[in-house]
């Protein structure tokens, strides 16, 4: 199995993005054995792992190496945790760096997740088996904070993201509150970018109640022809009328 991990991140001269975890080829969570990320192009790192027998699940987190200062930086936030699906051969993990000065991190408490912003509970909708022509693409938002009654969902420029119609955009579960999630499946061959924005979704009224601000979020087509299953875990729902 092949595994491909992606994050944008610009660093300063001395500085080196790695990861460590719980896979070997990370380093078992060795610091002094962590993997290095290989920098690609306007400020995106990638590293590769092949993987002979794929475990079930693994955990990891990023890391920036300073030469310069001798230091070592852990992102903030507990270990990302990964469960691969039975049938991936080649699973691309586009993830985003966490800041440990992001305002939002004191409502990551358990004062705030398990009482004061604890959200209704929606569940995970059953999928489809997905056409060996499609690629899996699962949507991630880890956001503690959502209005009450209203659901997380992904709206978007294609069908499987509702073609921006309040009405269809993709909702996600909160079975692991506060990470949203729900996937798609997609022809691996369309061209073009996969523009969407996370929304606020009435169930109730069965509409978008509030689309977040800023630009679009972007997938470039062009990464999914030779994959199987792709994570896009996102930050940050950006409120349109700044942060709560």
């Amino acid at each position: 199995m092949k595994l491909t991990f992606r994050i944008h991140y610009y660093t300063q001269w001395g500085q080196q993005m790695a990861l460590s975890g719980s896979l070997p080829e990370m380093g078992s969570n060795v610091l002094d054995k962590v993997l290095l990320l290989e920098y690609q192009e306007e400020g995106f790192w990638e590293a590769v792992i092949e993987l002979e027998n794929a475990p079930a699940t693994f955990s990891y987190r990023y890391l920036i190496l300073d030469s310069a200062k001798g230091a070592v930086t852990e992102e903030w936030g507990d270990l990302r945790q990964i469960e691969i699906e039975p049938d991936a051969k080649q699973l691309w993990i586009r993830d985003a760096w966490r800041t440990h000065s992001d305002d939002a991190n004191v409502f990551y408490s358990s004062a705030f997740v398990k009482a004061i912003f604890k959200p209704k509970s929606f569940s995970k909708v059953k999928r489809l088996n997905k056409p060996d022509d499609h690629v899996s693409i699962h949507f991630q938002m880890d956001t503690p904070i959502v209005p009450p009654g209203l659901q997380l969902g992904v709206i978007g420029n294609i069908e499987e993201l509702g073609n921006w119609n309040k009405s269809t955009p993709l909702l996600l579960n909160n079975n692991q509150h506060p990470r949203w999630e729900a996937a798609i499946h997609f022809p691996k061959y369309r061209v073009g970018s996969i523009e969407y924005k996370y929304c606020f979704y009435n169930p109730s009224d069965k509409k978008v109640e509030v689309i977040e601000g800023g630009g679009n979020r972007q997938l470039l087509m062009q990464t999914l022809f030779d994959k199987d299953h792709i994570i896009v875990a996102d930050q940050n729902f950006t409120h349109p009328k700044g942060p709560w």
